[in-house]
């Protein structure tokens, strides 16, 4: 079975609102190829009535991109998980409402538990701001930053040979 290919956000940016452009000139600026236009046209983009070739708006076109880029957000509540597991894919419950928490920079954390639905193990990354809405819904177990211990480690072994080395 061939693989999906993956969604990739379009630049709204580069399409000057005032200009009314040609499929082929829309797909350039937004560099995808014009059969994409056509589907997206296929889909409901409006075009300028009676003309072709088709000739687009741009301001129409921001907003029919904008629009259909905002459904595909998949912003999961503070007690779900994006399951990545292979049968799942989606949104989901995180199993028993129990996490760990792992700490990865001074103002992001990973939330690892378990998908209820199929079981495989996920991970979310979190702001550290927003873990007391986080610990309202979940049971949050916090894991040491193992880099601190480490990195605490390694400078007390340098510390002790430079000792030995001075006696």
């Amino acid at each position: 079975m061939p693989r999906k290919k993956a969604k990739r956000k379009l630049n709204t940016r580069r399409i000057k609102a005032k200009s009314s452009y040609y499929v082929h000139e829309l797909a350039k600026v937004l560099n995808v190829c014009s059969n994409t236009i056509h589907n997206m046209i296929k889909a409901g983009l409006p075009v300028i009535d009676g003309s072709y070739p088709y000739l687009i708006m741009g301001e129409e076109a921001i907003a029919f991109i904008k629009k259909r880029q905002e459904k595909s957000k998949a912003i999961p509540e503070p007690d779900e998980i994006y399951c990545m597991g292979s049968s799942c894919r989606q949104k989901t419950k995180i199993k028993n409402e129990e996490v760990t928490l792992e700490i990865t920079a001074p103002k992001i954390g990973k939330l690892k538990g378990i998908c209820e639905a199929c079981g495989s193990k996920t991970s979310r990354l979190i702001s550290l701001a927003k873990l007391p809405e986080f610990q309202k819904v979940l049971k949050i177990q916090q894991l040491p930053n193992l880099r601190l211990i480490q990195s605490f480690n390694n400078s007390t072994i340098c510390e002790t040979k430079k000792e030995l080395k001075n006696a």
